[in-house]
């Protein structure tokens, strides 16, 4: 490989890595290994990346998918003429009525999928704010009051997940139940730390762990003691699931750092997570690379930020 100009260094590593964990690519990479035999097909896609990565499937899958519903971001794309799936948009980051009109639209689905066909669900980054339904009491004025709460709070993704699966009726391995039991297929791709299927989407098809919540204004705990308890990790409908991770962060690192080896530059891959407010980490890893060696450093990982009490 010729050598690239310095200044293209940087935006080429990223576009390796991101190819390697494209949607398209990371669906239609595994099923075309595992060569699944399902004869009819019903997908359904959820998250900024949902079209990708039903276009993976459909591009593998053929006629055998008999129809679907790909729930994304407003704006992030149309289905190609004559698909068989149907698209929805909502919002992102905060809720809005489009995300309570898709989790009711992906409930009812599940709810009537004839007993013939196989249900291949792909998940992705975003799907908390885009697929949601709500317990009683809880207003979709009071989603996206929490949301926005959250977005400002400097909490990291676990602990947003762990508020967000207390307000819903699809979080938390809710939306599993839907399946009573029947064999599924669930890909995934990652965007946590970790990459936990009960954290990525806040779990809809995942047992939910439990654990402590962070500290909370007292308007969030009165929200959160109005829904149900989510389903326990031994209920039935975990047990026909079959989960599996696409493409994760370290498959993107991973990627970045071959791409830099094949131009013989010296590489370094930094083991830990890269979190933290965004603006001390960067002033950090200024520092570490205008003192480290020559050549190529990666981190990966997702940066937070703290808001002030009026933002502006």
């Amino acid at each position: 490989m010729n050598s690239p100009l310095e200044e293209e260094i940087p935006l080429s590593l990223w576009r390796a890595a991101l190819e390697r964990v494209s949607g398209a690519r990371a669906v239609a990479d595994w099923l075309e290994r595992r060569r699944p035999v399902w004869s009819r097909v019903m997908l359904l896609a959820v998250g900024k990346a949902a079209l990708a990565m039903a276009g993976g499937a459909v591009a593998v899958l053929g006629e055998r998918v008999v129809g679907g519903l790909v729930i994304t971001k407003a704006g992030h794309g149309v289905l190609p003429t004559g698909s068989p799936l149907t698209l929805r948009e909502a919002g992102h980051p905060v809720p809005d009525a489009g995300s309570l009109a898709a989790g009711a639209d992906l409930r009812q689905r599940l709810a009537l999928l004839p007993r013939n066909v196989h249900p291949l669900l792909l998940l992705s980054g975003g799907s908390s704010s885009l697929m949601e339904c709500l317990p009683d009491g809880v207003s979709l004025d009071h989603l996206a009051r929490v949301n926005r709460w959250l977005l400002g709070s400097g909490l990291d993704i676990h602990a947003m997940n762990r508020v967000r699966k207390g307000l819903s009726l699809v979080k938390g391995g809710r939306l599993a139940g839907l399946l009573h039991g029947r064999e599924a297929t669930v890909l995934i791709l990652s965007d946590v730390r970790g990459d936990d299927p009960a954290v990525i989407g806040s779990g809809p098809l995942t047992p939910d762990p439990g654990g402590p919540l962070p500290a909370l204004p007292d308007w969030i705990l009165d929200l959160l003691a109005r829904a149900p308890p989510p389903p326990p990790p031994d209920h039935p409908a975990f047990a026909a699931l079959s989960i599996h991770l696409v493409a994760t962060l370290g498959d993107a690192l991973e990627a970045a750092r071959r791409r830099a080896l094949d131009w013989g530059l010296p590489v370094r891959v930094m083991p830990d997570f890269l979190d933290g407010e965004a603006a001390v980490r960067g002033r950090e890893l200024g520092r570490a690379v205008a003192a480290g060696p020559p050549g190529v450093t990666l981190w990966g990982g997702e940066t937070t930020v703290r808001l002030p009490a009026a933002p502006g």
